[in-house]
């Protein structure tokens, strides 16, 4: 996640925002809302680098996955209620992938 940062700034790291450092417990749970988008977008960025394996298939599995979900969406609401649909279910996904994930991580350096 970029925007929580460790407190203790090492010398691969750069210490961030000073606000954004000094209140990422409380910024910590709106930040995961936003988790599965970031993972959408690394998914493509990562596919843009050379050296990828199996390039072309991950392409066309992530286009079909999109253009699956749109298509699904856009025919059975009217978009508002799609927005809002995207919305809360990619919100509640980063919130469950972040909340499985942390614990396992809080005592790490």
């Amino acid at each position: 996640m970029g925007g929580v940062r460790p407190r203790r700034p090492s010398a691969n790291h750069d210490p961030g925002p000073p606000h954004t450092t000094r209140h990422q417990a409380w910024l910590f749970f709106p930040l995961l809302l936003l988790e599965a988008i970031s993972l959408h977008v690394s998914s493509v960025r990562a596919l843009l680098y050379p050296g990828v394996r199996n390039r072309v298939l991950e392409l066309g599995v992530l286009a079909a996955h999109f253009v699956a979900y749109t298509a699904l969406l856009v025919t059975t609401m009217s978009w508002p209620q799609a927005i809002a649909f995207v919305a809360i279910h990619k919100g509640l996904l980063g919130l469950y992938l972040g909340c499985s994930f942390a614990p396992n991580h809080r005592a790490c350096p």
